[in-house]
């Protein structure tokens, strides 16, 4: 058995958990007391890991109070990890540090855990990789809290950065580049408010709480300040496996309230979300499900305009286009050169002549890749998804051009959002900004001529204009 337990047919008081060599199990003077070895001792070249109590069981000693952590914990990827790297035929020494409990993921620095002492007890990527050396916390539990780095980053001294970067494992080399990595940057100053909503997707501490997580880590009592970004476990749960990529939430749900990334991106998506004085707020979710824009009477579907990155062809929704996997490498050797994620959240990057991603999206379409429109199955090849977002692109903006045209037609005074009337050149405004914000026109470019459209034969019956044939109209292949 792994817990002390009491011989006595009386209840039991509190278990006194001292670690030393033995443990007293009950406090009652009535009850019998057993001691019995807990574990074996660490090895003081360890330098205060634990490691494992049985490691064919994937019991850690910490197991023994956390439980319930390490029963979802034994069905993650970190629990395998020394058994994956055996069976992959490419173990090196230089492996064995990310896939065993030591140093990397926490303050401690140096040779300890595995590296101090390579012993089966410290194989796999255990709960102290991350928290810590537990030997302090067992024996005082309330005085030492081993918690976990949330923070990550290239510039981190603990926390997934420590393994989970170069080209092995790019990932957070690539978050480094994204817009999550600076997500936090856009609400310092402007959020100090610890109940602003814009913490909520903005902030690792903000998200964590908004979805319920209320987990004790190093930075859980930064001020706001200084809350980090939307960091790897405001996405990745490191504790469970419920969904692929221990990810919190799945990635096919077809509701922003289910889905991992919808529960963010989602926002100005009808004319009465705009607030004044702000940009217009993400509508990627409600352009892609068909969901946004406003219709003129008589003109709005009797469904929702949904193409097929909407549909439920595309399982993986905005994961399918956003993070696919890909692999460079080079010309010269034939060696991997770089293990794409596509933690950099870009559907279509911008990359140099070695094929490698470059930051920001500062090209022209030739200078992007298309690799993952092919690879996720939803185009015949790269070159046909180009050719195709062209196409969209230049209808759509050249349907914003028009509305626009006309909107500086209409008489002084129809573009009034104080005088409480809400009138056909407004609704034609937003449509105009709404298919101008970043991705519409690919997100869901048959929404975007419909709305458009009906935008510009508004504007021609309520002001008398005149237009030209309606555009967008081509019908495209795949």
């Amino acid at each position: 058995m792994r817990h002390p337990f009491c011989k006595t047919g009386i209840g039991c008081g509190a278990l006194v958990l001292f670690f030393g060599v033995l443990l007293a199990g009950c406090a009652d003077e009535e009850n019998v007391f057993e001691s019995r070895a807990r574990f074996e001792p660490p090895p003081s070249a360890a330098q205060g890991f634990l490691g494992y109590q049985h490691p064919e069981e994937r019991a850690t000693i910490c197991g023994n109070c956390h439980g319930d952590k390490e029963a979802k914990w034994q069905e993650t990827g970190h629990a395998k990890a020394w058994g994956a790297l055996e069976a992959s035929g490419r173990a090196e020494d230089f492996c064995e540090s990310c896939h065993t409990t030591g140093a990397l993921g926490n303050p401690v620095d140096g040779a300890v855990g595995f590296a101090a002492s390579p012993e089966e007890r410290y194989h796999d990527v255990q709960c102290e990789s991350c928290h810590g050396p537990g030997l302090a916390h067992v024996s005082a539990p309330a005085v030492t809290q081993p918690r976990a780095s949330l923070a990550a980053g290239s510039d981190t001294e603990a926390g997934c950065a420590d393994c989970h970067r170069s080209t092995h494992h790019s990932l957070v080399d690539e978050w480094n580049g994204s817009a999550h990595a600076a997500s936090a940057q856009a609400v310092r100053g402007a959020a100090t408010d610890p109940s602003s909503s814009c913490l909520g997707c903005h902030t690792g501490q903000g998200a964590l709480a908004s979805w319920g997580v209320h987990a004790s880590y190093a930075e859980a009592d930064a001020p706001v300040s200084e809350y980090e970004s939307v960091v790897c476990l405001v996405c990745h749960d490191p504790h469970a496996n419920g969904n692929e990529g221990q990810l919190r939430r799945p990635l096919d749900a077809r509701t922003p309230q289910a889905n991992l990334c919808m529960g963010c991106h989602t926002g100005d998506a009808q004319p009465d979300d705009v607030q004044a004085g702000r940009p217009l707020h993400d509508p990627a979710t409600e352009i892609l499900l068909g969901q946004a824009g406003w219709w003129p009477e008589g003109a709005e579907p009797s469904e929702p305009v949904v193409m097929a990155h909407g549909s439920s062809t595309n399982e993986k929704l905005c994961a399918a286009c956003h993070v696919l996997e890909f692999a460079v490498t080079d010309a010269a050797t034939g060696e991997l050169s770089f293990q794409g994620v596509a933690h950099s959240f870009r559907a279509v990057p911008c990359v140099g002549q070695d094929g490698l991603p470059v930051g920001g999206s500062e090209c022209d379409v030739q200078g992007r890749s298309f690799t993952a429109c092919a690879a996720a199955g939803c185009h015949g090849s790269a070159a046909a998804a180009r050719e195709l977002f062209t196409i969209a692109a230049a209808e759509v903006e050249g349907l914003v051009d028009q509305v626009e045209a006309f909107l500086d037609q209409v008489p002084a005074g129809e573009e009034d959002p104080d005088d409480g009337v809400f009138t056909v050149a407004e609704g034609a405004r937003f449509n105009a900004d709404l298919m101008s914000f970043p991705g519409a026109a690919i997100h869901n470019p048959s929404l975007a001529e419909q709305l458009l459209n009906a935008s510009l034969d508004a504007l021609a019956s309520e002001y008398g204009l005149s237009r030209p044939a309606a555009a967008g109209a081509e019908k495209r292949g795949s």
